[in-house]
């Protein structure tokens, strides 16, 4: 059943509870009030209420189902209070309920109407009142001395009371009036507020659009880093087999070619792959596993360049796991290119961790950051290939911000360059890995 419907039959059931206790309570005191029938307008809003639970659901989602069971509902509480006490019982303010629900729900048009239609039944309860019995009800004699006392200890025995007509058409004008308001005021305040979660709501979908469009941007820019070392790798190994083609060596001449097919291969594969890292999610695996298999991955690319991966050798909490995307694979191939590029001799990676943070350092045993590179770190930094540190740092850096961690750059006591990566540690979220 729609949410709609369901509150709606809530308060219909919240309604016919209280109606019957209040019923139950007016009999137990043996108030004047013609009980038959109350009890069956009480069985019809009950018979009602059935109706509209059998009927399709799609009746009871529609403006003209709602507004049906509301005007229902406005004629049932007006019945009920014309035939006990009218405007005198003091539940006579319940009369704006079916108002109130359909502020918000219904359309202007039908807001009006329903305003209409109460305003026709409170006057008609005002100026056409039931007449009751003279019966006293059977009160304890505390509760008479009680309402003594607030009636100013004063006993009229008048035919009119001005002061009785007074009161009245006071409640009839103030429920009037807080109708009208309700119907007018709230209804457009409600109006404006839908316009705004309207406004905020397209604004959520352009903020996201942005950052699909952001991440798009970073993916094509690591990806250019990335291809340029490879490309680099084939412009040399042309230049080689040029060379050995022109020296009469066909073996060397093979062999360059050779590998600069396979280059072309890779980047080939590296393209598809990143197409579909975009679109799946890999399998979750622990982070040594993880870091060894991005390793070889570069290794393979880059077949000079070694790097040695480090684990604590007793540590306090299990390895995490990680379940790899695009964005982390270009930031550690990012990071490892950089420190190749910046000494031949093969970096270190280290791997620690705790149970909120997960820290991969890594460390080229080369020339160290200089005070400018780290001063203006992560701004982006026009540099020489030689030292390997560019713009490549400031993309890795703003990708790790996106996975909601951060990148920091320090040199060692031994003097090389050192680069932490720091992420959130992810594994303690139960639903965030589920191994396929």
């Amino acid at each position: 059943m729609p949410l709609l419907a369901q509150r709606l039959s809530l308060l219909r059931g919240i309604g016919i509870s209280l109606l019957s206790v209040l019923l139950l309570l007016a009999a137990q005191v043996q108030f004047p009030l013609p009980y038959p029938l109350l009890l069956g307008i009480t069985l019809g809003w009950l018979l009602l209420q059935g109706v509209f639970l059998s009927l399709p659901q799609g009746w009871t989602m529609t403006e003209r189902g709602v507004l049906l069971a509301l005007v229902m509902d406005l004629l049932i509480l007006a019945s009920l209070l014309a035939f006990s006490g009218g405007i005198h019982n003091p539940f006579f303010a319940l009369l704006i309920l079916p108002l109130l629900l359909g502020v918000g729900i219904l359309s202007p048009a039908s807001q009006r109407l329903l305003l209409l239609l109460l305003l026709l039944a409170a006057s008609l309860i005002l100026w056409l009142p039931v007449p009751l019995g003279s019966a006293m009800p059977q009160l304890p004699s505390d509760v008479y001395s009680l309402l003594f006392y607030l009636h100013g200890a004063l006993v009229t025995d008048l035919p009119f009371n001005p002061r009785d007509s007074l009161a009245k058409l006071g409640l009839w004008l103030n429920l009037c009036l807080l109708a009208i308001l309700i119907t007018l005021v709230l209804a457009r305040l409600h109006h404006t507020l839908q316009q705004q979660q309207l406004a905020l709501e397209d604004a959520y979908r352009y903020q996201q659009q942005q950052t699909h469009l952001l991440q798009l941007g970073f993916t094509a820019a690591a990806t250019a880093h990335e291809l340029a070392t490879p490309l680099s790798t084939m412009s040399l190994l042309a230049s080689e087999a040029k060379d050995a083609y022109h020296d009469g060596d066909d073996t060397g001449a093979e062999q360059a070619l050779a590998q600069i097919q396979d280059l072309v291969q890779h980047c080939k594969i590296h393209l598809q792959q990143g197409l579909k890292k975009q679109q799946t999610q890999k399998i979750a695996m622990k982070y040594d596993d993880y870091l060894k298999q991005q390793l070889i991955y570069w290794q393979n690319t880059r077949p000079q360049a070694r790097a040695q991966l480090h684990l604590p050798a007793q540590p306090s909490e299990p390895i995490p796991q990680v379940r790899a995307n695009l964005i982390l694979d270009q930031i550690l191939l990012i990071l490892l290119n950089n420190a190749a590029d910046a000494s031949p001799q093969p970096c270190d990676l280290y791997l620690t961790w705790d149970t909120q943070q997960i820290r991969i350092e890594i460390h080229s045993h080369g020339l160290p950051f200089s005070t400018q590179t780290l001063k203006r770190f992560p701004a982006p930094q026009i540099s020489h290939k030689t030292d390997g540190r560019g713009i490549g740092l400031s993309l890795a850096y703003h990708q790790a911000v996106q996975l909601g961690g951060d990148l920091q750059l320090d040199n060692t006591r031994s003097g090389s360059a050192r680069v932490s990566l720091r992420l959130p540690n992810l594994s303690a979220q139960k639903d965030h890995f589920l191994l396929e």
